[in-house]
């Protein structure tokens, strides 16, 4: 069994001493927390080429070549969401000693499971990061030949939408409610990927519309079998009076997708 190295239990700092590099992380934290910024990094990189601007002409970042020094700019709009994304993720995630491995110059890697798990985040950060980037490159965007600036959205499609909202708010008319598939099913992995993009509310609003009307009507037994949680505690989550841990989440939608499929 191996055992985990004393400094890998606390965030530690961000330089490596050996390599004297702020990217080589010495601890799982810091390794997690560069891999997401890599991920926003590379969606930030793709919105720029969209929006016809060049990733690698810095504005506050330095020109220094071989790398995206405009996407470097623009990530920081929104590094504060990816801080509070892995501390987040660190409260609510069991991670193990097999989730990482130790390089010869003190380097965390990751396994390939965990950045599986941290890839399917990379939609939520190029939604993040859309209009902060569609407002970099309208900002940037000269006057056309009449005076006027041109502010596309192809991002967000923000103008259509206003356009849209606009038409008909002019004929009295609200737009009406968007569809959901019947047949869309949140996998636990999923899941566990979204829960800590929300706040406490959102989370709690969350029990209460998607998991707890499947809950409180399955079986004590076979909540206990699946979360491990014992049949007193589960009586009182399926009573209304307590909402448990986001951690048991994803087993309870396991169990709810399961009965589902019996049926």
């Amino acid at each position: 069994m191996c055992r985990i190295p004393q400094h890998w239990l606390t965030v530690g700092p961000r330089f490596n001493p050996k390599t004297r590099s702020p990217r080589a992380a010495v601890s799982p934290a810091h390794a997690i927390l560069n891999y997401v910024y890599a991920l926003a990094k590379a969606e930030t990189t793709i919105a720029l080429h969209a929006t016809g601007l060049d990733p690698r002409l810095g504005i506050v970042h330095a020109d220094t070549p071989r790398r995206n020094n405009m996407a470097l700019d623009c990530v920081e709009a929104i590094r504060p969401a990816v801080d509070r994304y892995v501390l987040d993720l660190i409260e609510l995630r069991m991670l193990s000693r097999d989730d990482f491995a130790e390089t010869e110059t003190g380097e965390v890697q990751l396994s390939r499971s965990l950045r599986s798990e941290l890839g399917a985040t990379m939609l939520h950060w190029g939604t993040a990061i859309a209009p902060i980037v569609e407002d970099v490159a309208n900002l940037l965007r000269p006057l056309n030949a009449v005076g006027r600036k041109i502010v596309p959205t192809p991002l967000t499609g923000r103008n259509k939408r206003e356009a849209q909202a606009a038409i008909k708010a002019s004929r009295g008319r609200t737009a009406p409610p968007a569809r959901r598939r019947g047949n869309d099913k949140v996998s636990a992995t999923s899941m566990l990927a979204m829960m800590p993009r929300l706040d406490g509310e959102q989370r709690r609003e969350y029990w209460l519309s998607s998991l707890y009307p499947s809950v409180k009507g399955m079986s004590t037994a076979r909540l206990a079998e699946v979360t491990g949680l014992s049949k007193p505690h589960l009586r009182t989550i399926k009573r209304g009076d307590r909402i448990p841990h986001p951690k048991y989440w994803p087993a309870f939608l396991n169990a709810i997708n399961s009965k589902e499929n019996d049926r």
